[in-house]
């Protein structure tokens, strides 16, 4: 359903003559489509697309950030899996493999709470692609279990190993 929406919409805004002004920034362009936290595992899962705007040129390191709090800096990845509803929006074959799934761990002491996600891809050359944000995924409902602070943990700690 999500895709169709996007197809959609990439449709429509070519149809309207405005998908080329939309289509590509300097260094090319991305989605981020949905974003989710797993309970069980504390992990942080953001899916989209990113492409380079020119050839031989690759995304290749990303950074996500919820609020201002960057929470990776790294690798893009691999990116899984093909996105023949990229290929059909755009009309570029080139972007058949645009997809991507980062899975990031998330700081225990990270404050519950409601954070806008933000997230930019560096490309092989260093330009630089902010991602668009599907409506869906803006924004993010962070609920971790309650830690003390670092601090306190450690002090914990030294608290048991000292009669040791």
């Amino acid at each position: 359903m999500l895709k169709r929406l996007i197809l959609l919409c990439l449709g429509w805004l070519a149809w309207c003559g405005m998908g080329q002004a939309w289509a590509l920034g300097p260094a090319g362009q991305g989605v981020v489509e949905s974003v989710a936290v797993e309970q069980a595992s504390g992990a942080l899962v953001v899916r989209g697309w990113v492409v380079s705007s020119e050839s031989n040129v690759f995304p290749t390191e990303a950074s996500v950030a919820l609020g201002d709090r960057v929470v990776y800096r790294g690798r893009l990845g691999i990116m899984p899996g093909t996105r023949p509803d990229v290929v059909a929006a755009t009309g570029n074959i080139d972007w058949l493999n645009s997809g991507f799934e980062l899975r990031m761990w998330l700081d225990p002491d990270m404050h519950a709470g409601d954070y806008a996600v933000h997230m930019t891809v560096r490309t092989t050359n260093g330009g630089l692609i902010p991602l668009q944000t599907l409506e869906t995924a803006r924004r993010i409902h962070v609920d971790m279990p309650l830690r003390a602070s670092l601090r306190s943990r450690v002090l914990a700690l030294l608290a048991l190993l000292v009669p040791l």
